[in-house]
């Protein structure tokens, strides 16, 4: 059984319930790269721009692109969370990103 067949499982059986777990599961699959567990858990309930924010930070200092995209298209993200996100973006060289992430 592959992680996102077992993520489904738990969701369809109310296991990840409440904002708060779903919230540290997406930042748990940003901060190992796992896309499809990312968008699985994002079309089963929505989250707070904190736990999109703190998963756009741990997307492993940005260099999952796709996941960041996901992220910031899933929603507004607190301004701590995109401001940290867009240094570590520029730092970085993910000048693409930087552009997405640039506070308001």
């Amino acid at each position: 059984m592959s992680y996102l067949e077992i993520i489904q499982v738990l969701l369809s059986s109310g296991a990840l319930i409440s904002a708060q777990d779903r919230g540290l599961a997406v930042i748990e699959a940003a901060r190992e790269g796992f896309v499809d567990i990312v968008k699985e858990l994002l079309a089963n309930g929505a989250l707070s721009a904190n736990h999109r924010g703190q998963a756009i930070c741990h997307a492993d200092g940005l260099q999952y692109e796709q996941i960041v995209k996901i992220l910031v298209e899933n929603g507004t993200i607190a301004d701590e969370h995109r401001n940290r996100a867009h240094a570590i973006a520029t730092e970085n060289g993910y000048l693409d990103l930087a552009q997405l992430l640039k506070p308001a």
